[in-house]
């Protein structure tokens, strides 16, 4: 019997250690007012370093909504999609599509030789935008589907899969014809 609980013990404790995200309030308890995590997994690799502290601006209008963010290495993330009466229904879900970028797009970008400023960027070409909260206090977003490097986004067999996850603590928010009621939630 004592066996046992020691065997569930253990087992409990080695899930637990094998969990590799953070939950979206793990993320928003260790964020200052303006931070944001941006967790990107490219092909199951982080694309972002884990001490990145991002910042940058929301902008909501009726017809689009874009996000610009970026770290303290010149890092870059921009998600951006568009239409009628986009904030209608909740949670919000945008698909990304090649050939249609203004409906969606999201543009993951990392500066990796400062001295030559040469950086690292990749294009969702497939997938989803979810916007899973968006208020004065809290933004949770989540990404998933398909991104090629810039060169490549046209090469589907060099596409590779992305899944993200961006958490911002009192987002800076730009609001034009649309109202906190209309777009929070």
């Amino acid at each position: 019997m004592k066996l046992s609980f020691l065997l569930m013990g253990l087992l409990a404790g080695w899930l637990a250690g094998c969990r590799t995200e953070a939950s979206v309030d793990e993320l928003y308890a260790s964020l200052k007012p303006g931070q944001a995590r941006v967790q990107i997994q490219l092909d199951g690799a982080n694309f972002y370093p884990a001490e990145s502290q991002f910042s940058g601006q929301v902008d909501v209008y009726d017809t689009y909504m874009r996000l610009n963010l970026f770290d303290q290495f010149d890092s870059n993330i921009i998600v951006a999609f568009s239409g009628s009466d986009w904030y209608k229904e909740k949670p919000i879900r945008r698909q990304v599509f090649l050939d249609n970028q203004v409906a969606g797009s999201v543009m993951i970008g990392r500066l990796i030789d400062k001295a030559n400023r040469r950086g690292e960027g990749y294009l969702m070409t497939d997938g989803t935008i979810t916007v899973e909260s968006l208020s004065d206090n809290k933004l949770v977003m989540r990404l998933t589907g398909k991104a090629g490097k810039y060169e490549f986004q046209r090469i589907p067999t060099k596409w590779i899969t992305v899944q993200g996850l961006i958490v911002i603590r009192n987002p800076s928010l730009r609001l034009q014809h649309v109202t906190r009621k209309d777009v929070f939630f």
